[in-house]
């Protein structure tokens, strides 16, 4: 399964941890779906399918 980052306006597919680190990961972004992302964005960890379910319920208002 893909891993998601999301941010306002805008979602990347991650790749595999790269490395580990008290508490932290670091992951390549494999692919900016949608948005631009920028250095110092705030993002969070997206589960796929809770974000697809999100999205489809957003697009059909």
């Amino acid at each position: 399964m893909c891993k998601r980052l999301a941010w306002e306006g805008g979602n990347a597919a991650l790749g595999p941890v790269l490395a580990k680190a008290a508490g932290t990961v670091t992951r390549k972004v494999e692919k900016v779906r949608l948005g631009e992302l920028k250095p110092g964005v705030r993002a969070y960890n997206a589960d796929p399918a809770r974000y697809e379910a999100a999205l489809r319920a957003f697009v059909t208002r």
